[in-house]
C-alpha cells in the first residue's frame, strides 16, 4: 500500500511538471510582519486616516542618510506622500532586502483613527519574490 502511494505521487508530480502551464514570470507575495506605523503623527497619516482603508498598497523607500535611523524605511502611499516609518526594531531585514534589490510593499493591515496617533495606522510589510525560471 505505502509502495502504491509513493509511486502515485512521484506520478502525480512528474505530471503536473509537464503538464501544467509554466508558473515562470510569475511572483509570491511572502507576508514578513505586520507593525503600526513608527512617526505617523509627524507626517501625512492623521489628515488622511480616514481615506486608507485595509489593503491598500503603500511604497517602500530606503533611507539610508536618514539622521536618526541609518535603516530607516520609509512607508508612502501614491496619493498623498510619506505615512511614517517601519519601527526601528523591525526595520534591520526590510532595509537590507532593500539594499539587496529585493521587492517590497506594504498593504494598510487595519486603521484606528480614534486611537493615538502612533498605533492609528497598522501595516502588512509584504515580500514579493519571482517564481520560476
Amino acid at each position: 500500500m505505502l509502495r502504491r502511494q509513493f509511486i502515485k505521487g512521484i506520478l502525480s508530480g512528474i505530471v503536473s511538471l509537464v503538464l501544467l502551464p509554466s508558473r515562470r514570470g510569475r511572483a509570491e507575495h511572502i507576508p514578513l510582519f505586520t507593525c503600526v506605523t513608527a512617526g505617523f503623527q509627524y507626517y501625512e497619516g492623521p489628515a488622511i486616516i480616514e481615506k486608507l482603508t485595509p489593503g491598500d498598497h503603500l511604497h517602500l523607500k530606503r533611507e539610508p542618510d536618514n539622521a536618526y535611523d541609518s535603516k530607516a524605511v520609509a512607508l508612502y502611499t501614491p496619493e498623498h506622500g510619506k505615512l511614517g516609518y517601519i519601527p526601528r526594531h523591525l526595520n534591520q531585514i526590510p532595509a537590507a532586502q532593500l539594499d539587496n534589490g529585493e521587492k517590497l510593499y506594504a498593504l494598510v493591515h487595519s486603521t484606528a483613527p480614534h486611537q493615538q496617533s502612533w498605533e492609528m495606522l497598522e501595516v502588512a510589510v509584504i515580500l514579493e519574490r519571482k517564481t520560476g525560471g
